[in-house]
């Protein structure tokens, strides 16, 4: 991106940040880093450590640490699954590489600041670390029988180990419960599991909140004859089918403590990146999307020319 256009963003950011008069919050954009997308941020206390994907020729997966410098963690020329997640505490990550079962670099990594980076299984992917690290969940390969579904990987031993023939998608909760996706017939969503408790219905993203439990959940919007706008839900262990709405027509979840920031949706084009805290949606940014965050404090999110980091004043 050229230099003249850096300072132009930034403008175009900030004012948009600053748009809503009614938001007693604001937050201030800067620039972090350009041709990149999809950040992963690993902690509020560390918001400049994240990782990272760069497309195209010498794209692939990057890990960004506080001193400003990035390092490389796919081979070169080999691309990375967009599902890399960090451990509870900010201290190991998980990703998976695409290709064929067993060949090559294909299958599950885990690495950490401080070690360094295995190849634990030569398969899989969406992978998830639980609470404390010592183990991971991910989906097998869906088009072989002998290896579909939800296994678990050991990392104290890289051992795996199936434990169910079904789902995908599947992420653990703060408690070390787990839920997973299974597909729905003549629908674009899946129905929603913790364990063999139904917990959502026409399912197409959901993620865990880590303050208190619960589960936030993304819809499809064309279920089976209907057509719907996609609608975010909350819901606890105890709570009825469908859940609470949060959002009607959003998109891009990310749960923060007790709260979420999402995108708002048309259709397939999306709208201002907001914080539903409570009762209140907060607009963030007019043209910044897919969030990460652990704390409303530090946002990264991708735009038009890279990534950018959202500061609450």
């Amino acid at each position: 991106m050229s230099r003249l256009l850096q300072p132009l963003l930034l403008i175009v950011l900030l004012s948009s940040c600053d748009r809503d008069d009614d938001n007693p919050r604001k937050w201030d954009a800067s620039f972090v880093l350009a041709g990149a997308t999809h950040p992963v941020i690993s902690s509020s206390d560390m918001p400049d450590r994240f990782l990272y994907y760069v497309e195209g020729q010498g794209g692939g997966l990057f890990l960004h640490r506080e001193n400003g410098g990035g390092a490389r963690l796919t081979p070169e020329g080999v691309s990375a699954r967009s599902d890399a997640v960090w451990s509870a505490n900010g201290e190991f990550f998980t990703f998976s590489i695409p290709g064929e079962p067993g060949v090559g670099e294909s299958g599950i990594y885990v690495g950490g600041i401080s070690s360094p980076l295995l190849h634990v299984w030569d398969r899989g992917s969406e992978p998830s670390l639980s609470p404390d690290a010592s183990e991971l969940v991910c989906s097998g390969p869906q088009e072989d029988p002998d290896h579909a579904g939800l296994w678990l990987v050991d990392l104290g031993t890289i051992q795996a180990e199936r434990i169910r023939e079904t789902g995908t998608k599947p992420k653990f909760g703060p408690d070390g419960q787990i839920a997973y996706l299974t597909p729905l017939a003549s629908s674009n969503g899946a129905a929603l599991y913790v364990g063999d408790d139904l917990r959502g219905m026409y399912v197409t993203d959901y993620a865990w909140l880590p303050s208190t439990g619960e589960l936030l959940y993304e819809t499809a919007s064309n279920q089976i004859s209907e057509v719907l706008p996609q609608t975010i839900y909350r819901i606890g262990p105890n709570d009825a089918l469908p859940g609470e709405v949060i959002q009607r027509d959003a998109t891009n979840i990310c749960a923060i403590g007790g709260d979420v920031l999402l995108n708002q949706a048309n259709g397939d084009v999306l709208g201002s990146l907001v914080l539903r805290a409570g009762q209140k949606t907060l607009t963030i940014s007019d043209s910044l999307w897919r969030a990460s965050a652990t704390s409303p404090s530090v946002i990264l999110a991708s735009g038009p020319s890279g990534i950018s980091k959202l500061i609450e004043r």
